[in-house]
């Protein structure tokens, strides 16, 4: 009698259907970590470790390793959007223009116009950089003036 299935087609269903269910096991994790709100741009592994390892999500995915890999990959995933989004609310905020200066009275009612908005406060974390960031964009713009009236 010949089988409706061969042992080939049979092997390659069965490890394409174990890919599916590992890709499930990833997109559960990954879910976690949308989920769990201490997670920010400096969170250590260790520390998110701790309030996550009792989750099925978390105990799905075997390795250690495979875990803290997708943890810092969620991690600088975050990062990159939240440096992204913050250099977009420079870029729409029309307060800010070369004439801007980085410090003072002057710098410190610009910030103020932008504290409220979720863009600036997603830095938080890493209050120095954000600084740094605004007084860089205020010098690139000043820069790019005075480039086109040479």
């Amino acid at each position: 009698k010949t089988p409706l299935i061969s042992r080939e087609d049979k092997e390659r269903i069965f490890l394409e259907h174990l890919k599916d269910l590992e890709g499930h096991k990833q997109r559960d994790f990954k879910q976690l970590l949308t989920e769990t709100d201490k997670i920010n741009m400096i969170s250590k592994w260790e520390e998110i470790r701790e309030i996550i390892k009792n989750d099925e999500r978390f105990k799905r995915i075997p390795k250690e390793r495979h875990r803290e890999s997708m943890f810092n990959r969620y991690r600088r995933e975050m990062e990159r959007r939240a440096l992204d989004d913050f250099r977009s609310l420079l870029r729409d905020t029309p307060q800010i223009t070369a004439a801007s200066r980085p410090s003072g009275d002057e710098f410190e009612l610009l910030l103020d116009y932008i504290r409220g908005d979720k863009r600036y406060k997603a830095l938080d974390c890493i209050p120095e950089e954000r600084q740094a960031l605004i007084k860089n964009y205020i010098t690139d713009l000043k820069q790019m003036v005075e480039r086109q009236f040479k």
